[in-house]
């Protein structure tokens, strides 16, 4: 298992932040790969997607947590457990809780698969025309 850290973006005014696993280095390669979490809050608007090369298959979940310790999977607006797999760049999926920590944990790999992470969280700005 490889941790993978984070980098963070912010764009439109603050109102919108990217975060990319992994930084910089590896991307997530093998099974059990965990992206450092993220702090979720103030952003209530998440959407997450794979991107790079998927070798023979590869599945990614993310993980919520409250306290940092303890880590669920989290789910889609239809109550199912997200689970990014196999179509690179096609399986954006929104999120439905906000928890205070998010992460990526690839779960599967087979082949030669080199996956990064995207997540973008947005916030209401009542001020923004």
């Amino acid at each position: 298992m490889a941790t993978k850290s984070a980098g963070i973006e912010t764009q439109d005014n603050g109102t919108t932040k990217v975060v990319t696993w992994p930084k910089t280095g590896t991307r997530f390669t093998a099974a059990a790969d965990v992206g450092l979490p993220v702090k979720l809050s103030p952003w209530g608007d998440v959407s997450v997607q794979c991107v790079g090369t998927k070798g023979t298959s590869f599945a990614m979940t993310v993980q919520g947590s409250n306290d940092g310790n303890d880590w669920c999977t989290l789910t889609d607006l239809n109550d199912d457990a997200i689970s990014l797999t196999d179509v690179v760049g096609l399986n954006l999926q929104q999120i439905a809780q906000v928890p205070l920590y998010i992460r990526p944990l690839m779960t599967a790999q087979a082949g030669a698969t080199d996956i990064a992470c995207i997540l973008v969280m947005r916030r209401n700005n009542p001020s923004r025309t």
